[in-house]
């Protein structure tokens, strides 16, 4: 009887510790897919305000951009950074600011090393080079058109 007992105390035991490895590996994951969740969230508001008229849309923006650093200053997984890192370069990109998104897409793309998601990030920096030119371009044409729109070569810089 005296036996019975140790086993099923040990039995019990086991079975607590193996309740509670259950618990804390159960929480661990709950607290991953939480930050899976809020990275899909921000895109999702990344989506949305990408629709919002411009007055509007710098704001959300702003406001995306707090979200996802609050996000990045927690722990992110080594697999969730490139990731983050992406989305900040698409945020960065919406809000017309080039350089940072090109920056964050190059770091996506050093965080991804061979993860499909590193060629679509070394892309997205080329584009965001070239949309941060074509921005400075149409500026200064549209300049150059307030300044000499009525020259006789404006007929010839239309084209």
């Amino acid at each position: 009887m005296l036996y019975t007992s140790h086993s099923t105390g040990a039995v019990s035991r086991r079975a607590f510790a193996v309740a509670a490895l259950a618990v804390a590996i159960t929480t661990t994951a709950l607290a991953e897919t939480s930050r899976q969740e809020s990275m899909a969230e921000i895109g999702m508001s990344l989506e949305d305000a990408r629709r919002l008229p411009a007055v509007e849309r710098d704001a959300a923006l702003a406001s995306i951009e707090e979200r996802l650093d609050a996000l990045l200053d927690g722990k992110v997984g080594a697999g969730r950074k490139a990731a983050a890192m992406f989305l900040a370069g698409e945020i960065y990109f919406a809000s017309g600011r080039y350089n940072e998104a090109a920056k964050a897409f190059r770091a996506a793309e050093k965080e991804a090393k061979n993860d499909p998601l590193a060629d679509d990030a070394a892309l997205a920096a080329i584009q965001a080079l070239e949309a941060g030119r074509s921005a400075e371009t149409e500026k200064e044409w549209a300049k150059w058109l307030r300044a000499y729109g009525r020259a006789s070569s404006a007929s010839d810089a239309m084209l």
